[in-house]
């Protein structure tokens, strides 16, 4: 099996999920027909067998097989599902819901939902601990931070963040927390830890995406 660069349309029904070929630079498939078309945000499991797309439009997230390019399952979410995160085992995706406040947890192995989980108004962005353990959200409308236990699938905390909470993500190390105020121009960095905003970092116009680069 090759290496895909999976291009999401982010939620435009007009739109269709693409998928290259790294090594040719060739599209491979079109998602035309299928609902894989409004994706917003696409993830995978760790062995890059299955591609889980959020569909926003149609409240559904899409799990794909990657080899095939066939998608096995439409799941129903919340509402607003904006974008999904894959545990690091491979065994859960955890659903950002935007327009019901809340994640969805799907059990990857049997495809069911496992359960809903109240998070804060706007729940646009998640991310998972590298160790398994944490689920945080970024939520736009209440400008917060949401922290669910993994295990418990309840709350612990809430950590105010700065206006239009927009995504989030943990460094490698899993030592601190990555967020962008998008109306504030920023990039707050949360120390896991102590669950304290440890900086401010201003940045261009309305962020949005954030990711690493692996060091050479």
């Amino acid at each position: 099996m090759g290496e895909y660069l999976f291009i999401s349309p982010a939620g435009e029904v007009e739109e269709n999920l693409i998928v290259v070929d790294v090594e040719t630079t060739e599209i491979i498939k079109i998602f035309t027909d299928e609902l894989a078309g409004s994706s917003s945000h696409v993830d995978f499991t760790p062995d890059g067998a299955l591609a889980v797309s959020a569909v926003l439009s149609e409240n559904l997230v899409q799990l794909i097989e990657v080899a095939s390019l066939e998608v096995l399952a439409d799941i129903e979410v919340g509402e607003g599902p904006n974008e999904a995160r894959v545990s690091p085992d491979g065994n859960y995706a955890y659903v950002a819901n935007w327009e019901s406040n809340e994640i969805t947890v799907i059990n990857l192995n049997d495809f069911s939902i496992v359960t809903n989980i109240p998070a804060g108004e706007g729940t646009h962005g998640v991310a998972v601990s590298p160790d398994g353990l944490e689920i945080w959200t970024a939520n736009r409308r209440s400008n917060d931070i949401t922290i669910i236990s993994a295990e418990s699938l309840e709350e612990q905390e809430t950590i105010a963040s700065g206006e239009y909470a927009n995504h989030i993500i943990f460094t490698p190390d899993a030592r601190y927390v990555l967020v962008t105020n998008a109306r504030a121009h920023e990039l707050a960095v949360i120390d896991r830890e102590s669950r304290e905003i440890i900086d401010r970092i201003k940045v261009g116009d309305t962020p949005h995406e954030i990711n690493f680069i692996p060091g050479r």
